[in-house]
């Protein structure tokens, strides 16, 4: 399960609830551009929206919006290749149903904390959040100091 890209601001600016796994759709371009190490998740966050068409039933699509992942170095140019566009994530029915209730109940957003690649397949580690306060950030540093502090004296015998 190689890591793609991680979003590392996510887990600063947010307190994650949840972790779902949801697939992504791209392009070929794209993928080998992920692989290569290109992208770049900071500013991106999922949105949830009704999809469009004759139905009867209310069908939901989630959407990766503001991800940037550039072409593909090697590939020619793309004349209308947009990087930051919005890409279409693959939840099931259930769970996409269950995410829109908690988000519309509790004021949570939903951020991508990660791409990876599980069996030849992209995915995307997708966190339900809150915002952190600037006192929540100080508590954070705080503690990630005490445990340095407790492993630094347990590897120093006195």
């Amino acid at each position: 399960m190689p890591t793609l890209l991680e979003n590392k601001q996510a887990r600063w600016r947010y307190r994650i609830l949840e972790t779902w796994e949801a697939g992504i759709v791209l392009s070929g371009q794209e993928v080998k551009s992920l692989r290569g190490g290109h992208g770049d998740l900071r500013s991106a966050y999922v949105t949830v929206r009704p999809l469009s068409g004759p139905t009867k039933r209310l069908r939901l699509a989630a959407m990766l919006v503001n991800a940037s992942i550039p072409p593909y170095a090697k590939a020619g140019k793309l004349p209308s290749y947009d990087p930051r566009r919005a890409r279409r994530l693959l939840f099931h029915r259930g769970e996409l149903m269950k995410l829109v209730g908690r988000l519309e109940t509790a004021g949570l957003t939903m951020v991508p904390l990660r791409v990876y690649t599980l069996n030849r397949r992209v995915k995307v580690l997708v966190g339900l959040a809150t915002g952190k306060t600037e006192t929540d950030k100080r508590e954070t540093v705080r503690r990630r100091d005490l445990d340095r502090e407790a492993r630094r004296t347990m590897l120093r015998p006195r």
